[in-house]
């Protein structure tokens, strides 16, 4: 039963962890990103204090699903930052 539990815990981190990532890669693409503020700050901080929670913990599935959104939140955060005439709010 243990090991259903793992195998259900990699596919949900799998699952959560490419959430992110095509607004990522949309904002790389376009050389901006339409996401608004309030969003970016939940989900980045959301991302940021549950990584913090998970890693002493050592639950390797949530970490990488942290880890991975936390860096596509930044990639998404630095497009909003540049100058762009589409970011405006």
């Amino acid at each position: 039963m243990t090991l259903f539990f793992t195998i259900c815990g990699w596919l949900g981190s799998a699952m959560l962890m490419v959430c992110a990532l095509p607004e990522a890669y949309l904002a790389v693409k376009r050389g901006h990103t339409h996401m608004p503020w309030n969003m970016i700050i939940l989900l980045g901080g959301g991302e940021f204090f549950m990584f913090i929670y998970v890693l002493p913990k050592l639950d390797w599935p949530l970490i990488l699903n942290y880890g991975v959104n936390i860096l596509a939140m930044g990639v998404i955060l630095r497009y909003k930052l540049r100058k762009h005439p589409h970011n405006r709010g």
